[in-house]
């Protein structure tokens, strides 16, 4: 009421009379140059003429700007006010309110989440929340905050579903790898296949491992950004029998666009890359190499921009129990469905990791044995590993003569929680059962250290990895 009161004042105080009404733009062209002019009391007499002549939102936001520029915030707020009720979700209600916001009458609102999507094969159908976004491979999605639907379908693939959690200035990203869909029966469509949302707590059961066989598919994090699906993550399918398994990895590698290159890539700010690999493992049933050879460029978020990354190979040590495989830089996980979970860790809880363990260092042979306990938010605990060492020219003396000595060595552990995972820490206590005398013992001590550093525990709660270091649950 007091808006309508005030434009009718305004209107009795102000407008000029005419015999008859001039065209509103003619009136809009008059205010923009009053305005210029920084005649404000004029602007906003033939602006508000503008608006009576046609009554759209456009016209008013007009009148506001002028209010706004003489100063008056009191009429300016409740123009813009105004404006943004009649104008909604369009450029003209957004820029109601972003004066708004200007003024200090209204909150900004949150930014919006970003999705990196990457979907193997590509030429998807992207939708969210029902409405068609694109085709993958495309670049970074905006999503309003809150629940949103993902949905990913190809003619021929089974159709994928995913909860996400858009929270404010959150950029995600999600791989997926689609299926071919079976074959239909009786004419009937079969139903999509839904993803599982991330689970933190408690965290999904990994499948039964398939004795003494690496065939299956594979997950793989690199330890530097685990517990994230960002920056370089990696799928292995594998088919063979036992150890003589090959198939096909892809690796995903998220990086940053040069600026100068925004433009071409649609204002997206990261790259997406996916390399196709022939893959093979040789070794035995604890330890060998995974190699991925040959690799080509399959998707690429901004044509042009995209080269494949080289080889690939990793020294891994297996798991007894089946489903990990761990190196100096990635550790691989099983999984089944049609594409990796999103959560790829599971959350540290020191009295869940508390227990025996056995310990495989990668390049000794041999187990060793852990025992943890919880400590405040992290670990604590103690390891033994027996080793065999070589034995300086000059100190064979001390093991009669014999070029190596072997030791069981002490470690005290630590771990703090950190992010998704462990900061752990060995410390060399000591040795026992030495075959030398103390001076060859004490320098096999002094080369017996264990890195440590980024640790983390598997989603099947039986495994502690970190870079060349495996823990499996007793």
């Amino acid at each position: 009421m007091r808006l309508v009161l005030f434009v009718l004042l305004v209107l009795g105080l102000s407008a000029p009379a005419f015999a008859t009404v001039p065209p509103a733009d003619d009136y809009a062209r008059a205010g923009a140059d009053a305005l210029a002019k920084k005649k404000y009391d004029d602007a906003a007499g033939q602006y508000l003429l503008a608006y009576l002549s046609d009554v759209r939102p456009e016209r008013l936001l007009d009148l506001a700007r002028a209010y706004q520029a003489m100063k008056n915030k009191q009429v300016a707020i409740m123009l813009y006010q105004l404006v943004e009720q009649q104008a909604g979700n369009t450029p003209t209600g957004a820029a109601a309110h972003g004066a708004l916001v200007q003024l200090g009458a209204a909150a900004p609102p949150p930014p919006p989440a970003t999705l990196m999507l990457t979907v193997m094969p590509p030429g998807a159908d992207v939708r969210i929340d029902g409405v068609l976004v694109g085709k993958a491979p495309m670049g970074a999605i905006p999503l309003t905050p809150g629940a949103r639907r993902l949905e990913v379908s190809l003619t021929g693939y089974s159709t994928v579903q995913q909860d996400l959690a858009a929270q404010p200035g959150l950029a995600m990203a999600v791989v997926m790898t689609l299926v071919p869909a079976p074959a239909a029966v009786a004419e009937a469509t079969p139903p999509p296949v839904v993803a599982p949302p991330p689970v933190l707590t408690p965290p999904p059961t990994a499948p039964p491992a398939q004795a003494g066989s690496l065939a299956g598919s594979w997950f793989g994090s690199r330890f530097s950004n685990a517990g994230r699906r960002d920056q370089q993550t990696l799928t292995l399918v594998l088919a063979g029998n036992g150890l003589q398994v090959s198939g096909e990895a892809r690796l995903t590698t998220l990086s940053q666009v040069p600026g100068y290159r925004k433009a071409q890539c649609g204002g997206a700010t990261e790259l997406v890359t996916v390399t196709k690999y022939r893959a093979r493992y040789s070794g035995n049933n604890e330890s060998g190499r995974l190699l991925a050879e040959g690799g080509s460029v399959t998707s690429c978020s901004c044509e042009g921009l995209c080269s494949a990354a080289g080889d690939q190979e990793w020294e891994v040590v297996l798991s007894p129990r089946g489903g990990i495989m761990v190196d100096n830089t990635f550790f691989f996980q099983r999984y089944e469905g049609a594409a990796p979970p999103e959560v790829t860790v599971r959350t540290v809880d020191a009295k869940g990791m508390a227990g025996s363990w056995t310990a495989r260092i990668g390049g000794v042979p041999g187990w060793g044995k852990a025992t943890i306990s919880p400590a405040g938010a992290g670990i604590s605990g103690s390891m033994t590993q027996e080793r065999t060492s070589p034995v300086q020219g000059w100190r064979r003396a001390d093991c009669g003569g014999a070029d190596t000595v072997t030791a069981t060595h002490r470690y005290a552990l630590s771990g703090e929680a950190e992010d998704a995972g462990l900061d752990l820490d060995f410390k060399h206590k000591g040795t026992e059962n030495c075959t030398c005398k103390e001076g060859a013992c004490a320098a096999a001590g002094a080369g017996a250290g264990i890195g440590g550093g980024a640790s983390f525990w598997t989603l099947d709660g039986d495994h502690i990895v970190a870079p060349g270091l495996l823990l499996v649950r007793d």
